[in-house]
This record gives structure tokens, C-alpha cells and sequence, in this order.
């Protein structure tokens, strides 16, 4: 298994990658830095890969979960309610997304206090370190 680290200004936190062909591609990109974006509780950044829709493509999503979305060309995180969520516990892409696999950690309220325009850096963690 394949570990990242997220990191956001003081907050660090650790996700693992599935084996999809589009974690491949993440994995191939790293480390990478962007600007976060929000949308309700869901963080999103541009990544520099393409990829289409996968088999395992959804919009509904698990709190915690970690995802690309392909119209966007976007690394996600979920841990909560977004505008296009139905109910109190569903959790809702704008449009399919190919997940890439879940945050270690579940729920991380601190991921609140983190704002759009804030410096999003994703790290590949090397094994000694996981």
C-alpha cells in the first residue's frame, strides 16, 4: 500500500492510495503543491493529470475518502456534506469522481479551519516513514 502525506500551513495528515490507475498517475506527480479550494466540506485543488472516468467512478462518496475528479482535473477530499448532498450523512460529488483511496484518519474536524487560498502540498511517504 501506498501512503501520502497531506499537508495544509500546521496540519499533516496521512492518506492511503488504492491501486487505480489514476492513484498510479498521482503517485507519478509527487510531491505537488497547489491552492486549496472549497466546496462545503470538501477540499479540491488542480492537479497536472488527465484521466477519464474509471469503472469505479461515483458521486456518492465515504467521509474521509480521497478522490480525482476527471471534468476538473482535481484532487478531493470529502469528510462531509457538499451543496449537492441530499441528506444529513450523504456525502455528494458535483459529478463522478475516481477514488484514489481514504485519509487515515476519520473524522478530521481540523480540515474546517482550512480555507480557500491556503497551500494544499501532497507527499509520497517513504516506507521507514509510514
Amino acid at each position: 500500500m501506498r501512503t501520502i502525506k497531506i499537508t495544509f500551513n500546521d496540519l499533516s495528515i496521512k492518506a492511503d492510495l488504492n491501486d487505480s490507475a489514476t492513484a498510479d498517475m498521482l503517485w507519478s506527480v509527487m510531491p505537488i503543491e497547489g491552492v486549496v479550494n472549497r466546496w462545503g466540506r470538501e477540499i479540491y485543488f488542480d492537479l497536472p493529470i488527465k484521466s477519464d472516468l474509471s469503472k469505479e467512478s461515483r458521486e456518492s462518496m465515504f467521509i474521509g475518502e480521497i478522490a480525482f475528479w476527471p471534468e476538473g482535473s482535481a484532487f478531493c477530499i470529502f469528510w462531509g456534506q457538499t451543496p449537492a448532498s441530499n441528506s444529513g450523512s450523504d456525502i455528494r460529488a458535483i459529478s463522478p469522481v475516481n477514488p484514489l483511496g481514504r485519509l487515515r484518519i476519520i473524522p478530521i474536524p481540523e480540515l474546517d479551519a482550512v480555507n480557500p487560498g491556503d497551500t494544499i502540498v501532497l507527499e509520497r511517504m517513504e516506507s521507514n516513514d509510514v
